[in-house]
């Protein structure tokens, strides 16, 4: 899989996070193991977090989604195209309950740029931490 990747057109470059719905929480090591029984190559899933209850969000490379897409729709799992990682209603905090939509989304933005800072810091090689948070900061998800 790996040499031909290398020899099939690519998407563009950069990183994204995909979603997708869970049903009961679960440790990353219980979400890993699952993806691994839906043969999903879990070497290609760069970090994994809980965005929110019921959601679980997966960075991986732009050019694995559509095979990552296609594995998970052969077993009967779809994405969640529509989550939004500054929806302001994931702010939980009972000190934001009764702030402005504005001032939670705001804090959903916060709370974004630390996951996504969290993220970079997990990985281990250099070349893709740099990668990772190059893309980040060119989609303004981190600031430097």
């Amino acid at each position: 899989k790996a040499a031909a990747r290398k020899l099939a057109p690519s998407a563009p470059s950069g990183f994204k996070f995909v979603y997708l719905y869970q049903h009961h929480r679960m440790s990353i090591k219980q979400l890993r193991d699952t993806l691994r029984k839906l043969k999903v190559d879990n070497s290609r899933v760069l970090d994994v977090h809980f965005p929110d209850r019921g959601v679980v969000g997966i960075l991986i490379h732009n050019d694995f989604e559509t095979e990552f897409a296609a594995q998970l729709n052969r077993r009967g799992v779809k994405l969640y195209d529509s989550f939004d990682p500054y929806h302001p209603d994931i702010v939980r905090d009972p000190e934001y309950k009764d702030k402005s939509t504005d001032e939670r989304t705001e804090q959903a933005k916060i709370i974004f740029n630390n996951t996504c800072t969290r993220a970079i810091n997990f990985i281990k090689t250099p070349h893709i931490k740099i990668a990772i948070a190059r893309n980040f900061l060119q989609k303004a998800w981190i600031s430097e």
